[in-house]
């Protein structure tokens, strides 16, 4: 702008030699410019091309950034997740005691006599059935009467001898009836062993007290009993 008269083909070269290298450069080597208008085409289509490989860059380095930033909350998420969010784990019992009473009233009854503690307070799951309320750990997800870790306790007590005034009347004398049906099919080894002491003891006794007779049975032999020539006789 200096010069007056500037020849074209010299500010050409100029510039070719001042610009720094890259592909526009290249370009510039491979296929000289006519004039100064066909260089700032040119220019301008490279510059163009830069911005957009510039945008390309700059979405692919954020979206890479989120990724990391949302896998880290998801990492630091799992490890402050208290326990008692975790699923439940499954019934410790295969079968459990029949009651006369829902599972509710009777979780209130042994919180009342103090034989059940209350858990801490469990989280609801973000992806959890609204819908269920459990009142054993005061959270939604599942009912008090699905709780399977309230059956557990309730079945606990049940087996300690408590909560017996919740347990239907059949259900307890078919309890009573398989304790005595596995007294009755004790050992037969122990049964004799507990009668070996009173075979013992008869062995001790006296001879004399063995020869003392008993008891005394009266009978009649011959006479009207042993029958007779006539019927009548014999009647």
């Amino acid at each position: 702008m200096e010069i007056g008269d500037l020849n074209p083909a010299v500010a050409l070269d100029r510039l070719n030699t001042a610009l720094r290298p890259g592909p526009f450069v290249n370009s510039l080597c491979k296929k000289p410019s006519a004039d100064m208008n066909d260089l700032r085409r040119r220019a301008e289509k490279y510059m163009q091309m830069e911005e957009l490989a510039e945008t390309r860059n700059q979405a692919r380095v954020e979206e890479n950034y989120s990724r990391k930033e949302s896998g880290q909350e998801q990492v630091k998420k799992m490890a402050a997740e208290p326990s008692n969010t975790r699923p439940p784990r499954g019934p410790r019992y295969t079968a459990y005691t029949p009651l006369n009473a829902s599972r509710a009233k009777v979780m209130e009854q042994a919180l009342a006599s103090e034989i059940l503690a209350m858990p801490k307070r469990a989280n609801t799951s973000p992806r959890a059935d609204k819908a269920k309320a459990c009142r054993f750990h005061r959270n939604r997800g599942h009912s008090t009467e699905e709780c399977s870790s309230l059956k557990d306790k309730l079945e606990d007590l049940i087996k300690q001898g408590h909560l017996r005034s919740f347990i239907t009347p059949q259900d307890h004398q078919s309890r009573e009836r398989d304790h005595h049906s596995r007294e009755a099919r004790m050992p037969r080894d122990r049964r004799r062993r507990s009668r070996s002491p009173e075979r013992q003891d008869r062995s001790q006794r006296p001879k004399e007290d063995n020869d003392r007779p008993r008891k005394v049975i009266n009978t009649i032999a011959g006479g009207f009993a042993g029958g007779g020539s006539t019927s009548s006789a014999r009647k």
